[in-house]
């Protein structure tokens, strides 16, 4: 397995998990799962296959590059939020009752 595999492997399951499980928790609607939040989930699986994809060819020319770009994904997923939502990190904080 490439050295990437399991970096990108937990940044597909950290978005999968924000958008199924911890938005819907942070908004107060956990039971509450729309047909956009299927959707959204939809497509991340197969992105984290093509993306653990590319990342296992592109380490094979330069691995040193290519676990470097692997976790800048993975902490860019963490901290920052896609368009008009919460971060992980926003997401769990604001679940827990804090202010975000």
């Amino acid at each position: 397995m490439a050295r990437t595999t399991p970096i990108v492997l937990a940044t597909g399951a950290t978005s999968l998990i924000t958008a199924t499980v911890l938005r819907p928790m942070a908004t107060g609607k956990p039971g509450d799962i729309s047909w956009d939040t299927v959707f959204h989930a939809g497509k991340i699986i197969p992105a984290t296959a093509v993306a653990a994809l590319g990342f296992g060819l592109l380490e094979q020319v330069n691995e040193k590059l290519a676990v470097g770009l692997a976790w800048t994904a993975f902490l860019t997923v963490i901290v920052f939020p896609p368009k008009g939502q919460l971060s992980p990190a926003g997401a769990l904080t604001k679940a827990m009752g804090y202010k975000v």
